[in-house]
């Protein structure tokens, strides 16, 4: 069988008490080691949605071969999430939603 293996749960970001960093390449060997061939990339750390998609996004455009990117949208901030929506997909070009209460 020859299917894609994809992780359709990844963060982007610094996030140090737990060790994630930022930088795409090792995100990439890590995914390479672990046989995954594509990421869907998001990144929850900041709270901010606008902050967290432009984030999201710039790092999913340093491997938009291994990376999709998810827009992320807090339903706590309701008046944000639409507008934040369609920017992170119509212009930001994010794939699919994540939902992160």
């Amino acid at each position: 069988m020859n299917s894609p293996v994809i992780d359709f749960h990844a963060h982007a970001g610094r996030w140090g008490r737990v060790r994630m960093d930022d930088e795409v390449d090792r995100h990439v060997a890590l995914m390479d080691a672990a046989g995954i061939d594509k990421a869907c990339i998001n990144c929850v750390f900041y709270g901010d949605a606008r902050r967290s998609n432009d984030h999201a996004a710039r790092f999913a455009q340093h491997r938009p071969d291994r990376f999709y990117f998810a827009a992320f949208a807090s339903p706590h901030y309701p008046e944000e999430v639409a507008p934040e929506l369609d920017r992170a997909i119509d212009t930001l070009g994010a794939k699919f939603v994540k939902i992160y209460p």
